[in-house]
């Protein structure tokens, strides 16, 4: 698991780059309650500690702000990231 100390940076980051005002201030009271705590709340490091996969099901998580759960932020990196790695169309579908 990260230190307290990467945590705390991921979440300043997360806040910093989220697009969605409505999940920035979730993260921002959630950061500024997790700097004021002893030790991280519980699910902080989770949501904030870890990216989200990308898995065979595609991109799946938990809605919520940090990077390990399903947000604009996050769908913008795997668009990102998808789209760099593309020389063509990206199609997908379910079956």
């Amino acid at each position: 698991m990260a230190s307290r100390e990467t945590v705390l940076a991921r979440a300043r980051q997360f806040v910093e780059w989220d697009v969605n005002p409505e999940t920035r201030e979730q993260a921002r009271a959630a950061l500024a309650a997790a700097e004021a705590a002893p030790e991280l709340p519980a699910g902080f490091a989770n949501a904030y500690g870890a990216a989200l996969e990308f898995g065979t099901a595609g991109l799946r998580g938990e809605m919520g702000p940090g990077f390990a759960r399903m947000n604009d932020l996050t769908v913008i990196q795997a668009a990102q990231v998808r789209r760099g790695r593309s020389r063509g169309p990206w199609l997908g579908a379910d079956t």
